[in-house]
């Protein structure tokens, strides 16, 4: 079954699974994995299991998108103006905030 360490931080425990099979059989399994590794000396409180995971391939990095420009950013402030949902409104004006200055 290939598995592979995510994380592990705080008693968290994060597996990635390349299949969701394999990850719906692991959290079958989940609470002897949790015993069998604190058995061991490891604080585990709990295990999440990601399927479908891949990790990324070595010396790739991730592209940095560029940030939306003047005028996209301008539109979405026009946009939370005439918004009446308020957490839509304001998810927009945050969005707005976060791009702008």
């Amino acid at each position: 079954m290939p598995l592979t360490v995510i994380a592990f931080q705080g008693g968290r425990l994060v597996v990635g699974a390349a299949h969701a099979a394999v990850a719906a059989k692991m959290r079958q399994v989940e609470p002897s994995l949790i015993a069998a590794l604190t058995r061991d000396g490891w604080v585990v409180e709990s295990v999440r299991f990601k399927s479908h995971w891949q990790a990324p391939e070595a010396g790739r990095t991730r592209a940095i998108k560029p940030a939306p420009g003047a005028s996209a950013i301008a539109c979405v402030t026009a946009l939370s103006e005439q918004v009446q949902h308020t957490q839509l409104r304001d998810a927009l004006r945050r969005l707005a905030e976060r791009h702008s200055g």
